[in-house]
């Protein structure tokens, strides 16, 4: 008789809830910093070549055959991160009291991220980041510091933003951890 066999178990989605209109903001920015366009430095960042020895077989290879799958792979990513953000909701608060307690105030919102939907969230947000790094020219200096509040310029914001993507990357990253242990 076999033992039994041990399944994966399939983590939780993630909620994140009270996110005000800033961070609405950030997070409905993903798919778009995400996608080069036809920026050469994320370009060249998003599509780096596999070595720096100058090989044209290599590269025709790359260009022909991984590009477009990568391509096609970060476009699904974005696709689908778009998809959870459109289903991002304002909060309801339940009752009376919460009702008063928030009169006035800012609406929240609620957004879940699905299991399933993890890879491509890393993905989108990965893509993110180095393309906002090469398009504002981020090293791994600006990266490691921390961008100063309130923001001087535009890079500042970038580096905000960039610091953001990262904290949740974590957080996916942190849930499927749990489901492991």
């Amino acid at each position: 008789m076999k033992p039994p066999r041990k399944r994966r178990e399939v983590p939780a989605g993630l909620t994140l809830t009270g996110l005000e209109s800033f961070v609405v903001q950030l997070l409905r920015h993903i798919p778009e910093c995400a996608d080069p366009g036809d920026d050469r430095l994320a370009n060249a960042r998003l599509f780096s070549p596999p070595t720096r020895k100058p090989d044209a077989k290599l590269q025709h290879d790359w260009s022909q055959y991984v590009q477009p799958e990568l391509r096609t792979l970060f476009e699904s990513a974005r696709d689908t991160v778009s998809g959870d953000l459109s289903r991002m909701r304002p909060e309801i608060a339940s009752g009376a009291v919460e009702l008063a307690a928030n009169a006035g105030g800012e609406t929240t919102f609620r957004l879940v991220i699905p299991a399933k939907h993890f890879d491509a969230w890393l993905n989108a947000l990965n893509q993110a980041r180095l393309a906002i790094a090469a398009k504002y020219h981020l090293d791994e200096s600006d990266i490691t510091n921390p961008s100063p509040l309130p923001f001087a310029n535009e890079r500042d914001y970038r580096l905000f933003q960039v610091d953001f993507y990262g904290y949740l990357q974590e957080r996916i990253l942190l849930r499927l951890e749990e489901s492991a242990s």
